[in-house]
């Protein structure tokens, strides 16, 4: 039997993010390099910057796209545009596609 528990989801803050549709983006694995370049135009709290980061040619390991995801993780959660739930819950996620047409 599963083992289902409650979580303290980390969301954006309604009060700092009026618009979600300027934050948020598909899986990382469905975005163009030219999408990616538009979501980050789109808002600097998009959350391309967590998911999918951009490559630089200085990358290293102490400064590559997974710590820069880090830290500006980090970040929003300072600023309060990411606030963890107060209590724990359950969160409805739902996906719909088509197989074989």
């Amino acid at each position: 039997m599963a083992d289902v528990r409650p979580l303290r989801a980390l969301r954006y803050a309604s009060e700092k993010i009026s618009d979600l549709a300027q934050v948020i983006t598909p899986p990382y694995d469905v975005i163009s390099p030219a999408a990616q370049t538009k979501y980050y135009e789109r808002s600097p709290y998009n959350i391309i910057r967590l998911e999918l980061g951009k490559e630089e040619p200085s990358d290293n390991t102490l400064n590559n796209v997974y710590t820069r995801a880090a830290a500006t993780l980090a970040e929003w959660r300072l600023q309060g545009i990411l606030q963890q739930d107060a209590a724990p819950g359950y969160y409805l996620y739902q996906q719909k596609f088509a197989y074989g047409g």
